[in-house]
């Protein structure tokens, strides 16, 4: 969950992510925020929150807001590029590919209300890569290997452990950003959770990929940035006090 802005007699533009099953908050950044707010709307686009619109001091509109990533901890600006007019009260949904506003109230002194709106399309900003390629599914990690070449000692509490994914057997391009995984967890000592995100990432994400208890076997599905740096890496990292055993499948890469 991740909530942001609002007036607690100070117009914010900070937020914060909670992740349940840790039970924490994360802050979200304020680098390249919008400005504080109150009134915005914000939609989820599945893997990044999307605010817009909003009321300022006085209620002086703006149709100005901005894409949260929590994997990266970023926000990109939304284009002003044909924005809808300033206003707040507004509604926004988000359809699976674009973001659309509409109605509201247009000014802060007088009571304008509108019947307009605008739909948000920037693939580059709100979407995931488009291009999907399928492979043969092919096993990446599994731990129980060890010291096979995709194995590696069981993964300790609390550990994070780094692997290639692009180049090797499984037939990942080198140009991957992204590939679709079904993780498992087995032989877990105790109640735990294994989160997977970017080689290059200064630290996971706030939502784990799969949620384990003591010796039962679990698996979920996923779908993982690799590192921009051109390793086409990723990390797994145990949120358990107690070692466990991963096995990693991928089944097909976005580029």
């Amino acid at each position: 969950m991740v909530v942001w802005g609002g007036n607690d007699g100070i117009y914010a533009n900070t937020g914060g992510a909670y992740d349940p099953v840790a039970g924490t908050w994360s802050a979200t950044t304020t680098t390249g925020a919008p400005s504080g707010r109150q009134y915005h709307t914000a939609v989820w686009t599945g893997s990044r929150m999307v605010v817009w619109g909003g009321a300022g001091v006085s209620l002086v509109t703006t149709n100005t807001g901005g894409a949260y990533d929590p994997e990266a901890k970023s926000w990109t600006p939304t284009t002003l590029a044909g924005a809808p007019i300033a206003r707040f009260y507004h509604t926004a949904v988000w359809t699976g590919s674009q973001m659309i506003v509409w109605g509201g109230r247009e000014s802060g002194s007088t009571e304008v209300v509108t019947h307009t709106g605008g739909v948000l399309d920037d693939p580059d900003l709100l979407g995931p890569p488009t291009d999907f390629h399928t492979v043969t599914p092919c096993r990446l990690v599994d731990t129980r290997d060890a010291p096979g070449p995709s194995g590696g000692p069981i993964l300790a509490g609390g550990s994070t452990r780094s692997f290639p994914v692009t180049g090797g057997t499984c037939g990942i391009s080198s140009t991957a950003v992204a590939v679709s995984v079904n993780l498992t967890a087995v032989g877990a000592v105790t109640v735990g959770h294994l989160i997977l995100f970017p080689g290059d990432a200064a630290g996971p994400p706030i939502a784990s990929n799969v949620n384990f208890t003591a010796g039962v076997t679990r698996a979920n599905n996923a779908i993982v940035s690799l590192s921009g740096d051109g390793t086409g890496t990723i990390k797994v990292k145990n949120g358990s006090t107690g070692a466990v055993h991963f096995v990693l499948d991928v089944n097909g890469y976005f580029e």
